[in-house]
């Protein structure tokens, strides 16, 4: 093979992959979006409206909570919140400060506050990180830092 035309077919070979893969940089960034958006409404859904029965929308039929206090899976995330948003202050407010992602992951910073029944307020942060696995939160993990 000459010297010219071996030049020419690493050019042709470099820009066919730079065609190849550069929609899919473009797809990453993409899903980024979309795992963002799919977090944000599990929130607004279940959390934020305590509609525990939204759940199944956004959680994966294996979903993994890492956890030791909440039985494993769907149904036991559902079990916790039930009771949990059932002795939930009317006045509890929860919201995501921050949201960053990368690839597959999602991770949150949020605050809440309200009163307790005899009118004591409180306020706490917490990290939330979530697994996004076909359009569903696959595992989450959190760290929840109480306040006063």
């Amino acid at each position: 093979m000459n010297s010219r035309f071996s030049r020419w077919l690493a050019v042709a070979a470099f820009g066919f992959c730079l065609l190849v893969l550069a929609p899919l940089a473009q797809a990453a960034d993409t899903d980024i979006g979309k795992n963002k958006a799919i977090v944000q409404a599990f929130w607004n859904d279940v959390f934020i409206a305590r509609n525990v029965d939204a759940a199944p929308r956004y959680l994966s039929p294996t979903y993994q909570h890492h956890d030791p206090h909440m039985a494993p899976g769907l149904k036991g995330f559902q079990d916790y919140f039930r009771t949990a948003f059932a002795q939930t202050p009317k006045n509890f407010k929860a919201e995501i400060l921050k949201m960053v992602a990368e690839g597959d992951l999602v991770v949150t910073y949020s605050q809440y506050s309200g009163a307790d029944p005899q009118g004591k307020t409180f306020t706490g942060t917490g990290f939330d990180m979530y697994r996004i696995q076909n359009g569903l939160i696959a595992e989450h993990w959190d760290q929840v830092e109480p306040g006063q």
